[in-house]
């Protein structure tokens, strides 16, 4: 981590602090000399993160998934320091955080119906919907919890479809 943000080409400040731009650990996770044994990356950081949409900077975002080769980079920054939430509930926001972003891993959701938002993303209340601040992430969270079901069907069926593609894939040469 720390190697990954001093080769940061770019640092904001944005409310909560320097933002790292996501985009720019999927370079470094390709660059990685043990990349020659495929593996699947996933990094949690307690940094604010940012992206590029169209090319343009969005303020803050909650982790970036690339499925494609993969890797998923996580924030919970936002989720430890928030005042509102108890301790109970911050730990399953992380929880659903991050099968939100290994369940995009796994090339959830690119089904028809899907929501874009920030990305592909599933219309029903499950892990797989995108939440874009902490009241909708926590609001979602309850409502996972109190289902007892992390993924919805839609979600579930998707997974079972494609679990040929649940392994590391070679990668890819620049």
């Amino acid at each position: 981590m720390l190697e990954a943000y001093r080769r940061q080409d770019l640092r904001r400040d944005v409310d909560f602090g320097p933002q790292l731009d996501a985009g720019q650990f999927g370079r470094l996770f390709t660059e990685e000399p043990w990349q020659e044994n495929p593996h699947w990356e996933v990094l949690i950081v307690n940094h604010d993160l940012n992206g590029k949409i169209d090319g343009r900077f969005i303020n803050f975002i909650y982790g970036e998934t690339d499925p494609s080769f993969p890797y998923s980079v996580q924030s919970v920054r936002r989720i430890l320091e928030s005042p509102g939430p108890n301790e109970a509930l911050r730990l399953a926001m992380i929880r659903n955080l991050l099968r939100h972003e290994v369940g995009h891993m796994f090339g959830l959701v690119g089904r028809a119906g899907a929501v874009e938002s920030l990305g592909s993303h599933c219309p029903n209340p499950c892990s797989m919907k995108q939440t874009l601040n902490l009241r909708e992430l926590a609001e979602n969270t309850v409502t996972v919890e109190r289902s007892g079901r992390h993924f919805c069907g839609e979600c579930m069926a998707e997974l079972a479809q494609s679990r040929d593609r649940f392994r590391p894939h070679a990668p890819q040469t620049r």
